[in-house]
């Protein structure tokens, strides 16, 4: 089974930092993480940019999960 975890972020830098870190001590078993970041202003898009593999979208999406 395949697990993939989903954050969505909008301007919280600093708390994606965190759960990203405790994210990788704590879960093992996580194929993938998919991280939405809805056009932040804090820098959150390079700190991103810098870590990761990127998919950019030029529109604002929305995201719901059930």
């Amino acid at each position: 089974m395949n697990i993939s975890l989903l954050l969505v972020t909008y301007n919280r830098i600093e708390l994606l930092k965190k759960a990203l870190y405790n994210i990788s001590i704590n879960a093992g078993d996580i194929d993938e993480i998919i991280i939405v970041d809805n056009f932040s202003s804090d820098g959150t898009f390079d700190f991103l940019k810098e870590e990761f593999k990127l998919f950019e979208s030029e529109e604002k999406i929305h995201v719901m999960c059930c």
